[in-house]
């Protein structure tokens, strides 16, 4: 039997996924790409054009617990 599910959706930059990663990025305690919490604006346009080579949002069942991206250096 299957339990906890978990489920990778790569980013397309919809607004339900901008939405998403920002709820993300507000809950975290440390900041790693930036020194504080960056505007919504600033954030849907960095990801309508991330610079990532994949970006996946990582859910648990249908509950958002994170996101990971691989660069174009690996």
């Amino acid at each position: 039997m299957v339990k906890n599910k978990i489920i990778f959706k790569e980013v397309t930059g919809s607004k339900e996924e901008i939405y998403t990663l920002f709820a993300l990025l507000k809950d975290r305690t440390f900041y790693i790409s930036h020194l504080s919490m960056p505007e919504f604006k600033d954030h849907e346009n960095f990801v309508k054009n991330h610079p990532y080579k994949n970006w996946h949002i990582v859910f648990l069942e249908d509950k958002p617990i994170g996101s990971f991206n691989i660069k174009f250096d690996n």
